[in-house]
């Protein structure tokens, strides 16, 4: 004869998902973490195709103390979580993390110049949208981007987009820089 005891783990699996899904996610946005975003942009760079055209966008809210400090901390959460929303809406291959604190980064997979430069358009006028209920102004970024070069490593590609982005940020509101590598 035969004992034995059926037992269904399918809630349990599920919850076990949904805390895997939760460690790589920014609990703030919803966007994949720093730690999980830097893996995304390494793995897909160790696989990506010789002639797929990609990079990496990296963006900080501008004034975003001045929000935090003027109009607290509550309203600085709304920003940020207004801009993970519209991170999650651009309609190219692309994949987005918040690298910390008020700054963002895309990954750009298999896509031509053009089509990443109307990107980082949809970028700025998504989060124009973004509007502060007290004063009823736009909030606006500064944008770097790095375009992916043979070569590169995961933290060259971060470092010049954060270098574009930290250019951006001495320009005007609302201003994009592009890495130019020699």
């Amino acid at each position: 004869s035969v004992i034995g005891c059926i037992r269904d783990i399918t809630e349990i699996r599920k919850r076990e998902e949904l805390l895997e899904d939760q460690a790589r996610r920014d609990s703030m946005t919803g966007l994949y973490n720093h730690d999980t975003g830097k893996l995304l942009v390494n793995e897909y760079l160790r696989e990506k195709r010789m002639d797929a055209s990609s990079g990496l966008l990296m963006l900080d809210v501008d004034h975003f103390k001045k929000i935090n400090d003027s109009y607290g901390h509550v309203m600085g959460d709304v920003v940020l979580r207004c801009i993970g929303q519209a991170l999650k809406n651009i309609p190219v291959q692309s994949d987005s993390f918040r690298f910390g604190g008020d700054e963002f980064c895309i990954l750009f997979t298999d896509c031509g110049k053009g089509s990443i430069l109307e990107s980082l358009k949809q970028v700025q006028d998504a989060v124009n949208c973004c509007i502060l209920e007290q004063t009823g102004q736009s909030v606006s970024v500064s944008i770097g981007v790095a375009k992916y070069c043979s070569g590169f490593s995961v933290s060259q590609l971060i470092r010049f987009a954060d270098e574009a982005m930290y250019r951006s940020k001495r320009k005007e509101d609302n201003s994009i820089t592009v890495y130019e590598t020699n």
